[in-house]
Order: C-alpha cells, then sequence, then structure tokens
C-alpha cells in the first residue's frame, strides 16, 4: 500500500497539531488513517520545527535521570519521512492569515495554516486554545476526533489499530494501545471500539 495521497476534495481537510504528532501511538494510527483516506492531512514547517524541539528537548525523570525521546538528527530525520509519504500535506505561506486569528497568541500560526489550506478541523491537544479561530473551522481534541473517524468506516478503523499492533516493536494487546489512545479525563474512544467488538463478536 503506497504511503502518496491521491488528491480527493470530498475529503476533510485536517490540520495536525505538534502536540498529536508528538504522541507515537496517535500520530501512527491517524496517518495510518490517512493512508487509507479518511482524511488529508496538513501541517507546516512550523509545526514541525515544535515537533523538533518537543521530541529532542531533555526531560529528568527519576529513573532515567536526564533524557531525550528522539536526538534532534532522529527528530529532523522523523519530520523528513513525514513529509516523504505526505508530500502535499505541508502548507506554504500562511503567515498573512495570522492576522485573520483571534485564539491563543502562540497558536495562531497552527489557525492560520486551517485558513490557508481551507480546512475545517484542527486536531489538537489544546482545543481551549483555538477558542476565537474563524467560523468554518474546528479544534477537536484527539478522542472526539478518534471516535468521528471510528463512526464513519468501524471496520476499516479497527484494521489501522491491529495493523499497529503489528507494527509495534514490543508484544501488546488491543487494550493496551487504547489505553495509550487515551486522551482527556473521560475519553470515549476506548469504550466505543471494545463496544463494537463486543457487540460484531461471533460464537
Amino acid at each position: 500500500m503506497t504511503w502518496l495521497l491521491l488528491p480527493n476534495p470530498e475529503l476533510d481537510k485536517v490540520v495536525l497539531d505538534t502536540n498529536v504528532l508528538f504522541q507515537l501511538a496517535l500520530r501512527d494510527v491517524l496517518l495510518k488513517a490517512a493512508r487509507m483516506r479518511f482524511f488529508v492531512p496538513y501541517w507546516s514547517q512550523d509545526i514541525l520545527d515544535e515537533l523538533v524541539r518537543t521530541l529532542s528537548q531533555y526531560r529528568e525523570s527519576k529513573r532515567r535521570g536526564a533524557y531525550q525521546i528522539m536526538s534532534h538528527e532522529e527528530a529532523v530525520a522523523l519530520c523528513a519521512e513525514l513529509n516523504a509519504r505526505f508530500p502535499d500535506a505541508m502548507v506554504h505561506e500562511y503567515k498573512p492569515f495570522i492576522l485573520q486569528t483571534h485564539n491563543e497568541m502562540d497558536d495562531r500560526h497552527v489557525a492560520a495554516v486551517a485558513i490557508k489550506c481551507d480546512a475545517s478541523i484542527i486536531v489538537t491537544s489544546n482545543a481551549k486554545d483555538f477558542v476565537g479561530i474563524p467560523k468554518g473551522i474546528t479544534a477537536v481534541i484527539p478522542d472526539d476526533f478518534l471516535c468521528t473517524l471510528f463512526d464513519r468506516r468501524s471496520k476499516d478503523f479497527l484494521t489501522i489499530l491491529l495493523n499497529q499492533l503489528g507494527a509495534e516493536h514490543k508484544p501488546n494487546t488491543l487494550e493496551g494501545l487504547l489505553t495509550r489512545l487515551s486522551f482527556g479525563k473521560k475519553p470515549n474512544f476506548p469504550g466505543k471500539v471494545l463496544e463494537f467488538l463486543a457487540n460484531n463478536s461471533h460464537p
């Protein structure tokens, strides 16, 4: 199966914020969904630059001490791979549209990207920072977006989840993956998947 997207104006155009691309399981599942034509992803160089900084910054842990999720070089290589697999995802010349945004200052560039590429959705873990974005654009949290995709094509999305299990380098279960795809205080997505499986299992 090719990673390259083909134009389809009927699909939702979706901007993926840095905090969504940052999380490994979520990033992989959403990009697999994009491959299967659930939506068309978009981002900008500013979004990817922030991703590099976030992945490669040093963190402190009592158990591990100072550590990085990725080295700077690995994070840069990841972003290059994203652009290679989705060559139409990069949005350029969006900064003039920042003047049309009135949400949180640090996130106005993301809203401007959505305006430029005519996206109707921004997927972000910080939807509260997008109050005041232009009419016609909706900021949704990952849990809501995952639920929406699953409701549209449940069997296909279940295939994505099972493929994600096979792609990971360590033994895993669907329940474990759903735990890593649990976002917010009361996530709905894991329960939705498990309910679907319970209702569609055969003796």
